[in-house]
């Protein structure tokens, strides 16, 4: 979600909103400074949802953030659905949407299967 050149602290609050990297809990609120929003104010954040299928051997996840600055708002949401099969075995699968201003909209989804040796 990050654009290109952006700094360690703008990938730090936008990693809260890409499934592929917020691991295997719920996103919480982020903050940051972006280089150039100085004294403007800007403020966003991100919350999630966690859900345990009935067995417990699989789970939903759901986040959403928004982010607001003098460029404008910009929305993103995700979704991850992870089940495990046998000992050794678990399938994931996250997607996002996120309408990011002036960059458009944007779209991913992903799979996984993990195998532990």
């Amino acid at each position: 979600l990050a654009p290109a050149g952006a700094t360690a602290s703008t990938r730090a609050a936008d990693s809260a909103l890409d499934p592929a990297t917020s691991g295997m809990k719920c996103a919480h609120g982020a903050s940051a400074t972006r280089e150039g929003d100085a004294g403007g104010g800007w403020g966003g954040g991100a919350a999630g949802y966690q859900r345990f299928s009935a067995d417990t051997r699989g789970q939903w996840i759901y986040e959403l953030g928004v982010h607001e600055s003098r460029r404008g708002t910009e929305v993103a949401a995700g979704v991850r659905w992870q089940q495990a099969f046998g000992r050794r075995s678990v399938v994931r699968i996250d997607g996002f949407a996120a309408d990011g201003g002036r960059r458009g909209l944007g779209w991913g989804a992903r799979l996984e299967l993990s195998v532990r040796m």
